[in-house]
């Protein structure tokens, strides 16, 4: 930053002249505003200033998708394989209604992105992603923030599962469509569709429930596909 001509002001914000080292973070949920509010402490100890901005999420992706924006936090659904062209390729790059929201436009990446979409060899096509996402990390157009690398939820006790309760793709125990790889969706074999109805209990249960009467709660920690640099 120094050989560029910046330097610290008054309250540890990098400037230059009149350019001042501070970006504006969109976000859309006020959930997240004590995460946010720890990484902004984190990145004014490196010189950089986040301006937190919470707006409704229909405002924000808007913005976002018409490239009105300067840092916005989301999350892309992932893929069996990864997908750069709709993401880096300079096609899509500083124009509306596209997938490349960081308008990264690098003919080095093109021509990668253009050779691993045409490939048809597997082994060629993993070394290419391999480069491709060094190439991501070294352009820092996209920045790991937080993981939230676990999900809790509650659910009557008719509803059984096998002892491995999930696949390595289930990332929640929804069922609502827009709710990601719900393990309790009936119609999703690589995420759910695991589980069964115990009619038996069902009817203990409304039964007792009629009569005011309760039953144990049940906790189940389900650690097998947990990461391992979490153990």
């Amino acid at each position: 930053m120094e050989t560029a001509g910046f330097k610290r002001g008054s309250d540890g914000i990098w400037v230059r002249g009149k350019l001042r080292f501070s970006v504006e973070v969109l976000y859309s949920k006020d959930v997240l505003t004590r995460r946010y509010v720890v990484l902004k402490e984190e990145a004014k100890k490196a010189g950089v200033e986040l301006k937190l901005k919470l707006i409704d999420s229909t405002s924000k992706y808007r913005q976002v998708q018409e490239k009105n924006h300067e840092v916005a936090s989301l999350a892309f659904s992932t893929s069996l394989r990864p997908r750069f062209w709709e993401h880096f390729h300079s096609i899509n790059a500083n124009k509306p209604q596209t997938n490349n929201i960081t308008n990264t436009a690098d003919p080095e990446m093109d021509k990668l992105i253009s050779t691993y979409r045409n490939s048809i060899d597997v082994n060629e096509r993993i070394e290419l992603s391999k480069k491709l996402q060094a190439k991501v990390h070294e352009i820092a157009s996209f920045v790991p923030t937080v993981m939230v690398p676990y999900v809790r939820h509650g659910y009557w006790r008719w509803l059984k599962l096998p002892d491995t309760h999930g696949t390595k793709n289930t990332n929640n125990l929804g069922v609502s469509p827009m709710n990601g790889n719900g393990l309790f969706k009936p119609f999703e074999p690589s995420t759910g569709g695991l589980f069964w109805i115990d009619k038996a209990v069902k009817k203990e249960t409304l039964a007792a429930k009629k009569k005011g009467k309760t039953f144990k709660p049940v906790t189940i920690i389900d650690t097998t596909y947990k990461m391992e640099s979490l153990k």
